[in-house]
C-alpha cells in the first residue's frame, strides 16, 4: 500500500515539476519571440535605462555607503557586547547569549559581503565605468565605489576574525586562522559532531538555494542573449558555476561514501 502511495505522489510531482517546465519553456520562448520581433521595444528600454542612469548615480553611492555603514557598525556593536560578557566570565547562560549574538553577527556580514560585490558593481555602472569613453567626473566619481569596496572588504575580514577569535576564547578546541588558506579545513576538523551536522546542515541548504537561483539566472542570461543582444558570456559564466557546484557535490558524496 505504502509503494502505491509513494508511486502516486512521485507521478504528482513529476507532473507538476514537467508542467512547470513546459510554462516557462513557452512563456520564455514567446517572451524572446515577442521582443525579437518587435526590437524597438528592447531599444526603448536601453534608453529609458540609459537615460535614468546618471540620476541614480549619487543615490545609489549615498546608499551604499548607509548600508555598508550601519550593517558594520551593528556588527561591530554586537560584537562588543558578545566580547565583553565572554571577558566577564564563564557561564553556561552568558556564553549561549554570547554565539546568539555571533550568530547573528554572521549573518549580517554574509548579507553584506554578497552586498559589497552587488553596490560594487552596479555603482561603477551607474558612474559610466561601462561607457566606451567615460568623462574625467565619471572617472572621479568611480574611485568612491573603489574605496568603498576596500573599506567594506577590510571591515569584513577584520569582522571575521574578531568572531572566530572569540569563539576559540570560549572554545579552546578550535583551530584556525582566517588569514590562512586552510582556514575553513582546519576549524571544520576542530569543530564536534553536532556542530559539523550543522555546518552540513546549512551548506546543503546554500547548496540547493544556489542550484535554483542558478537555474532562474541561467534563463534570465539566456533570455537576455536573444532579446536584449546581452552576448554569451552570462549564459556560459552561470553554467560553469552550476557545473562546478553539482560536480564539487557530486565527487564529495561519492568519496564520502566510498571513503576514497
Amino acid at each position: 500500500m505504502n509503494k502505491e502511495v509513494n508511486k502516486k505522489e512521485e507521478k504528482k510531482a513529476f507532473i507538476k515539476w514537467l508542467l512547470i517546465v513546459i510554462v516557462a519553456f513557452l512563456a520564455g520562448t514567446f517572451g524572446g519571440s515577442l521582443l525579437s520581433a518587435n526590437p524597438h521595444w528592447v531599444d526603448r528600454l536601453l534608453e529609458i535605462i540609459a537615460s535614468g542612469k546618471d540620476m541614480v548615480t549619487i543615490p545609489v553611492l549615498i546608499f551604499s555607503v548607509i548600508v555598508t555603514v550601519v550593517g558594520y557598525v551593528y556588527c561591530f556593536v554586537k560584537y562588543k557586547k558578545a566580547k565583553a560578557m565572554v571577558d566577564a566570565g564563564y557561564d553556561d547562560e552568558t556564553y549561549e547569549i554570547a554565539e546568539e549574538q555571533m550568530g547573528r553577527i554572521s549573518v549580517v556580514v554574509s548579507v553584506l559581503s554578497g552586498l559589497n560585490f552587488l553596490f560594487f558593481g552596479v555603482s561603477e555602472y551607474a558612474c559610466g565605468m561601462a561607457e566606451k569613453n567615460p568623462t574625467l567626473e565619471q572617472a572621479l566619481l568611480s574611485i568612491v565605489p573603489i574605496m568603498l569596496m576596500i573599506a567594506a572588504s577590510t571591515c569584513n575580514v577584520v569582522m571575521q576574525s574578531k568572531t572566530i577569535a572569540l569563539d576559540k576564547q570560549m572554545n579552546p578546541e578550535k583551530k584556525g586562522n582566517v588569514f590562512d588558506k586552510k582556514f575553513a579545513k582546519d576549524y571544520l576538523e576542530s569543530c564536534d559532531e553536532a556542530e559539523k551536522s550543522l555546518i552540513y546542515e546549512s551548506a546543503y541548504s546554500a547548496y540547493r538555494i544556489a542550484i535554483s537561483l542558478c537555474t532562474v539566472m541561467w534563463a534570465v542570461a539566456f533570455i537576455g542573449m536573444l532579446s536584449f543582444h546581452t552576448g554569451v558570456l552570462a549564459v556560459i559564466l552561470v553554467s560553469i558555476i552550476m557545473i562546478a557546484m553539482t560536480t564539487t557535490y557530486a565527487l564529495t558524496a561519492y568519496k564520502l561514501q566510498h571513503k576514497k
